[in-house]
């Protein structure tokens, strides 16, 4: 047989003390020897992992100050909008690189600011990203992207619901 870990005999010392229907423990002497905290500490590599995702974000707002983009403060806040609901680092640099794609692609047409921006110009780069040769996936997941940066728009008061009014559907080409 294998030893008994601490923690696992913390557990069944606890489940053995619980007495009432509150799930409040009685009060006794603990066996001898045991100090394990019932919870573990945080690992090492949590902290690592949130120190890690703190730098990337930092890095891609970084990204965000050095870029030409005419309309920083609604991508900056977007951006700290899926940081705040823990949405990985790669998700976060994947949408600010699309929101830069669509806005190079609205400048060529003229368009400075996220209030002119129609369904044509979304339909528009869709169109120009498959004619990059873009696989449909891609494709979709920019697509996704913007939708989801328009309705933060939308619901920010930045831009007309019409843009987002019927759905875009792509398919593949015959």
């Amino acid at each position: 047989t294998e030893p008994i870990s601490r923690n696992t005999l913390t557990l069944l010392y606890l489940r053995s003390q619980v007495a009432n229907g509150n799930g409040s423990i009685q009060s006794g002497a603990t066996p001898a020897g045991i100090t394990a905290p019932l919870l573990p500490p945080q690992s090492q590599t949590q902290s690592s992992t949130e120190d890690d995702r703190r730098h990337g974000f930092h890095q891609v707002l970084k990204r965000l100050g050095d870029s030409d983009l005419p309309e920083r403060e609604p991508v900056e806040q977007y951006l700290h909008h899926m940081y705040r609901k823990h949405c990985q680092i790669i998700t976060i640099t994947r949408a600010f690189e699309t929101i830069q794609w669509f806005v190079c692609f609205l400048k060529e047409r003229g368009r400075t600011i996220f209030a002119e921006v129609s369904r044509k110009d979304l339909e528009a780069f869709i169109e120009r990203e498959q004619d990059r040769g873009l696989k449909i996936t891609s494709v979709r997941l920019k697509l996704a992207t913007l939708s989801t940066f328009f309705r933060f728009l939308i619901e920010a008061g930045v831009m007309q619901e019409e843009v987002l009014a019927k759905k875009i559907r792509l398919k593949l080409p015959a």
